[in-house]
């Protein structure tokens, strides 16, 4: 942002009165304010007919008995009302701006082709309507009022998954206490806020009278005290101290918990097995033939003739089968072992397998879940493409792809996973009747969703227990 811009709260204080609506935007001019902000909002989707006054509300309007709908009824403006206000503000060179509060609100405003648009606190958890707002392509003014960081990079997510970069964000520091006491405004929020989540900040301001200008000169004189204390003292405060060491999720960890924590947001459900495995679940019950290279020496860690290390996690897909009927909506994460070591190869790595049978589940379905996988997990729109492919346990089978840019700009096609529908051959090991029941399997390596997220070239580097580069992280 180019300059610090004020803006005038005009909110409901005109009463439902256009005239009044007039006068404070000609006072806000007279203030030096850069903008003027109302309110727009639907009463019936605010509120309901037995929905009772707030405490504050009561007050402010004399006891009145009426409910909350009426009460919003009374200070609604009119669409015309809109036309008059947003010249009145062109005329004055003052930007007119409203809190949108409903889809409805929302579509309003969009007849005026705003130059950005604002949302209130009580919003930032109301994703279906960030996503709305978002995808306006207009800048976004946000309060985060009563919310938690979690919540505000939860928004800011859903947000950015829209199209909409935190380049055209700005976020509000506010308190939701109606008026806010000087303990509570807690203004180094704002640096917290925006050293989090690198994003413009501003401040919202519900304090009474000159509330903010004492506190500052509190402030001032507290630390002029602290300099004129440090000034006299003989020790020297310069020298740096050792600072405390903070730990981190390994990014393997980190990228395996957000790829569940989005297919838990589908519905699928999280089912863990054992490491060590047999060859029945491992191979026989997913169709894998005897004579099947997966199963030689050289790619399987064989503890002796009938167990060994599982070399994927699909074989819950035959355990949960075995004891469940359909319809079954899991994932299968953890550790899978493979005689296989190089750039992009470890002996044991992680992977998710995921599954899926009910009546009539189709490829469509896969496709559907993988793109939508595809765009959450790289908060962006991504090219997909799935090519045809053989695994023993589905049929078909394919691969999918995406589209990568590489840190020279060069766009690429990299297989990310595969998948298919489930071989009748395996419904048939655990009892389903393949002429009643269908479903789609998939599995990815989560080191190589971790290597194309973050753009690691070598595998090996996850496991060096090199600080360096884990601090990245």
């Amino acid at each position: 942002m180019e300059k610090t811009l004020i803006i005038a709260e005009a909110g409901v204080n005109h009463n439902g009165s256009i005239d009044m609506a007039h006068k404070l935007i000609d006072e806000a001019v007279k203030a030096g304010a850069d903008i003027i902000k109302f309110q727009t909002f639907s009463p019936t989707d605010l509120s309901t007919e037995d929905a009772e006054l707030a405490k504050y509300q009561k007050i402010s309007l004399g006891n009145k008995n009426i409910s909350q709908v009426q009460m919003l009824n009374d200070l609604k403006l009119k669409e015309d009302d809109y036309f008059q206000l947003i010249k009145h503000c062109s005329e004055k060179k003052i930007e007119f701006l409203s809190t949108a509060f409903d889809n409805k609100s929302l579509a309003l405003l969009n007849k005026f082709n705003l130059k950005r648009y604002k949302v209130a606190s009580g919003e930032i958890t109301n994703f279906p309507f960030l996503k709305k707002i978002a995808e306006t392509s207009k800048p976004i003014i946000l309060s985060t009022g009563m919310s938690s960081l979690g919540e505000v990079e939860r928004a800011l997510g859903e947000i950015n998954s829209s199209g909409l970069n935190n380049d055209h964000i700005t976020l509000l520091h506010c308190s939701s206490e109606y008026p806010v006491p000087y303990p509570s405004i807690n203004l180094n929020a704002m640096k917290t806020i925006s050293n989090a989540f690198k994003v413009e900040m501003g401040y919202s301001d519900h304090t009474e009278d000159i509330e903010i200008a004492i506190g500052k000169k509190l402030k001032d004189i507290e630390e002029a005290e602290i300099n004129k204390k440090l000034n006299s003292e003989k020790i020297d405060i310069t020298l740096p101290g050792k600072a405390p060491a903070f730990g981190s999720l390994h990014p393997i960890t980190q990228v395996l918990e957000n790829v569940i924590d989005i297919f838990e947001g589908y519905g699928f459900q999280t089912v863990e097995g054992p490491e060590v495995e047999n060859n029945f679940y491992n191979f026989e019950a997913l169709n894998i033939p005897e004579n099947h290279p997966a199963r030689d020496m050289q790619d399987t860690f064989y503890l002796d003739d009938n167990q060994l290390l599982r070399t994927h996690t699909s074989p819950m897909q035959v355990r949960i089968m075995e004891n469940n009927n359909p319809p079954i909506k899991i994932i299968s994460p953890g550790k899978v072992y493979r005689c296989d070591s190089d750039v992009t190869h470890t002996p044991m790595f992680h992977q998710v397998e995921g599954l899926f049978v009910d009546e009539n589940v189709s490829f469509a379905n896969l496709k559907s879940i993988l793109n939508n996988f595809c765009i959450d997990f790289f908060k962006k729109e991504i090219k997909t493409r799935f090519r045809p492919s053989y695994f023993p346990f589905t049929e078909p089978s394919a691969e999918l792809d995406i589209e990568w840019e590489n840190k020279n700009g060069e766009k690429k096609w990299m297989e990310v996973l595969g998948c298919g529908l489930v071989n009748p051959k395996v419904f048939e090991s655990v009892n389903y009747d393949p002429n009643q029941y269908s479903g789609f399997a998939f599995g990815m390596g989560i080191e190589r969703l971790a290597m194309i997220k973050l753009g690691i070239t070598d595998i090996r580097y996850f496991y060096q227990n090199d600080l360096k580069f884990l601090k990245q992280f």
